[in-house]
């Protein structure tokens, strides 16, 4: 089942799912994405 949350995604466990995803892909790739954005940026301003 693919849950939009974490917590949706217990609630779906405790109703007897047994695999549930937490985001959906593009989610996902936007989070890590924007990780990578930030540390880019961090690191631009740190001079390294």
């Amino acid at each position: 089942m693919h849950c939009a949350s974490g917590a949706f995604a217990a609630g779906a466990v405790a109703r007897g799912f047994d695999l549930v995803m937490l985001t959906s892909d593009i989610l996902s790739l936007i989070s890590g994405v924007r990780k990578q954005l930030d540390d880019f940026k961090a690191g631009l301003k740190s001079g390294k």
